[in-house]
């Protein structure tokens, strides 16, 4: 620092990020110069992994880089062999797909937004101290998180690492009542949702009626742990429809 409004600031370890992060900023004359953020991340190593794999592995080995964004990886994976093999999923399929992608980035935005970023903007040191005093904004923050962690939950299995996602498409669709139910739950937790507006009540089986005394939207067992939920999809290679989806059994590639 060669005079009092001219400095360098460099923060090594940024605290407030999904990762590892680094931050430099050179102030010359009273104005910012320049300002560099760096995202690091060490070496995973994930490719010597998949050598040698089958070609229906990737998708479940690449969710495992990260636990906050499994879906870009898992996708990455499946769009890769499907480029490979000259294969295009059906509408049905890209559209779930899209919505799983939609999961998870509201689980991550909600996370990234209210936790990480919200206790610094508001001069707070942790979300836990923001709570003391603006509970509210952090139970909305959970409340958003919860949300996509019920898309996450029902399109591809469970909310972390998810396992219902195939070279093809999935190895099991939502059902249309599971699909209202996730609905229902969604706008409950939509803002402005309130005292004028009257809670959607589900049947098991997705029949709007009398509120089932035992009946729960996806986003209220949101929070049961990941792996819990239901059982893991089955393995065997099966398609999800004829018309849905596409079988790739032994090297084979067909629609």
């Amino acid at each position: 620092m060669s005079h009092r409004n001219d400095r360098t600031l460099a923060v090594r370890a940024l605290a407030r990020v999904e990762g590892e992060g680094a931050m430099h900023v050179r102030v010359r004359g009273g104005a910012v110069e320049d300002v560099r953020l760096e995202i690091y991340e060490p070496p995973r190593f994930f490719e010597a992994f998949l050598r040698g794999r089958r070609h229906t592995e990737p998708p479940d080995i690449t969710a495992r880089i990260c636990g906050i964004c499994p879906v870009a990886y898992q996708m990455s994976a499946c769009l890769a062999i499907e480029a490979a093999c000259g294969i295009e999923v059906t509408e049905p399929i890209a559209d779930l797909r899209r919505l799983l992608y939609c999961g998870e980035w509201i689980e991550s935005h909600a996370l990234h937004i209210y936790l990480l970023h919200a206790p610094d903007f508001l001069g707070y040191t942790s979300a836990l101290a923001l709570a003391e005093d603006r509970r509210d904004l952090v139970e909305r923050g959970l409340a958003l998180k919860k949300a996509g962690n019920a898309i996450m939950e029902l399109v591809g299995g469970r909310a972390i690492h998810p396992v219902n996602v195939r070279v093809g498409g999935f190895y099991r669709a939502p059902a249309k009542a599971e699909m209202a139910v996730l609905h229902a739950g969604a706008v409950r937790h939509r803002p402005g949702y309130g005292r004028h507006h009257r809670r959607p009540d589900i049947r098991p089986g997705g029949v709007r009626g009398p509120r089932h005394r035992g009946a729960r939207t996806a986003l209220d067992s949101a929070a049961r742990p990941a792996g819990r939920t239901r059982p893991l999809p089955d393995r065997s290679d099966r398609p999800l429809h004829p018309e849905q989806a596409v079988a790739l059994n032994g090297g084979a590639a067909g629609r």
